[in-house]
This record gives C-alpha cells, structure tokens and sequence, in this order.
C-alpha cells in the first residue's frame, strides 16, 4: 500500500498541475479574447478601429519606449484609440471640421489625423518628435505644463495618457486651460483609488507614472483650475465574461485597485472640461 502511495503521488502531483494551469489559462491570451469580445459588443467604435492599424500600434510610443509585441497589448490601444474617436465626434459634432486642435502628451500624431486635423502634436521626449513629424503631423517639443503658445490659441485640446505622467497635474491643467478657447479632453487611466507611485530611477523622466487619479481626486483638483467637468465616460476595455472558465479565471484577477491584468489598465476615464464661469 505504502508502495502505491509512492508511486501514485508524483502521478497525482503532476494530474493536478496540468488541471491547475488550465483552469488558469495564459492571462494575455484571455485578455486578447475577452477585448475581441469587446469590438464586437462595442458597434459604435467599429468603424473607427482602422483609425489605428495593427502596425501602428507596435509602435504607438515611438523610440522612446519598447514597442508592443504582445497582441492583446496593440489590440487594447487600437480599441481605446477608436474609443476616443467615436466620443470626441460624438462630443465635438459638426464644429470639428473648422476647430483648431492640440494634442499634448500625444506620441504618434495619429489621433489628430483621425479627427481629420492636421493639428499640432506636443511631447517633451525627442524620440516621440520624430515619430509624429513621420506620421505628417507638426510636432512640438515642449513640456505640457509650460506650452509655447498664446492664450486660447486652440479651440480643443486633447490631453491623453499623459496627466499621470507630470509631476505637477495641477500646472499641467492650468495650462491645458490657458491655451484652450472652448474645451479640454483629458484621459486618465481608470483606477479605484489614487496612487501616488514612486520614482524609477532607471526610468527617463516622464516614461513612468507618477500620480495615478481616481475620478473622485480628480474632479477635486480641477476645482483648483480655471476648468470643470461637464461630462465624462469610462472605456471598458473587456467584454462580458460568460462561462463558468472564464469566470473562474478571472477571479481575483482584476481585485488590484489599479485594475490592471495582463499588464494592462483594463478600463479608462474620459473627461470633458470647460472654462468655469467668472474663472
């Protein structure tokens, strides 16, 4: 008997390890399929999908960062980039066509194209320059809080991905404001509480997070600034969870307050903001 407990156990070890990993899957592969989900779900965004093509995405952040090989990584920026563009119409409508557009933080020139406006794209990193100036998109280097233009020299301004990015958010929307003559877009990633993460060394100033808002906080330091939201929305970058797998793998997946699985934020806050009466 002894003899057979010996013999069976590794079996058994083994058996349990092979039940184990699949029940837990590879989580970029469930990632990849539940953001499939979501483009189906999401008809709205659809038409705007080829606003960002898959090659374009592996390279979405220039020469500044590595590129994105992971397939549910491009899959997720080309799904949040088409989102943007689907609401930014939608917001915008018909005055689009005769609005001035900035986009600040921007890294490849390619939403401003999207909007159908040649535009001027700022980033303070060399590399991203060079990216937006092959894209045809003019670019200026510069710093989001300390931009080189006159007040109200836009009518929007897009400011994306980039506020948890600065050391001082609040100077960044102040900015934002100054330059702005009708409205300010802003994206952020859509944490559950805020974050307040240190410094990487290793890291080149203004690649990593510093300040990471949850829309409560955010809303609250907007109060301090020339602006207010008017409106905002979530993108949700997964689609509906339905069988009793999938359910199971992703239990505790997403528990983390910064709601990132697969080395991806798995929802995104939009806001609109406008100038506050009597600011």
């Amino acid at each position: 008997m002894k003899l057979a407990r010996r013999v069976l156990r590794p079996v058994k070890r083994l058996f349990a390890g092979e039940i184990k990993r699949l029940l837990n899957g590879d989580p970029n592969q469930l990632v990849e399929e539940l953001i499939r989900r979501r483009l189906v779900e999401d008809t709205a965004v659809a038409p705007y999908l080829a606003a960002l093509t898959d090659e374009e995405a592996l390279v979405h952040y220039g020469g500044e960062e590595k590129p994105l090989v992971a397939d549910h990584l491009r899959l997720g920026v080309r799904y949040f980039h088409a989102w943007r563009v689907e609401r930014l119409r939608a917001r915008i409508g018909t005055a689009l066509a005769e609005s001035t557009v900035l986009d600040v933080g921007d890294s490849d020139g390619l939403m401003l194209r999207a909007l159908g406006k040649s535009g001027t794209a700022v980033n303070a990193l060399p590399g991203a320059i060079d990216h937006i100036r092959s894209n045809g998109v003019e670019a200026v280097l510069s710093k989001g809080e300390s931009l080189p233009f006159e007040d109200s020299s836009f009518d929007h301004v897009l400011c994306f991905q980039t506020l948890e990015h600065v050391e001082d958010p609040y100077a960044l929307l102040v900015e934002l404001a100054r330059v702005a003559r009708r409205r300010v877009f802003v994206s952020i990633p859509g944490v559950r509480r805020t974050h307040v993460l240190p410094h990487d060394v290793s890291a080149p100033r203004g690649t990593e997070h510093c300040f990471e808002l949850d829309r409560e906080d955010f809303i609250a330091l907007t109060t301090h600034t020339p602006l207010e939201v008017v409106w905002d929305d979530v993108c949700r970058l997964l689609g509906r969870v339905r069988s009793p797998l999938e359910r199971y793998r992703m239990r505790g997946r997403r528990s983390n307050d910064r709601g990132i699985l697969a080395s991806t934020f798995t929802e995104f806050r939009l806001f609109e903001l406008r100038h506050r009466s009597g600011a």
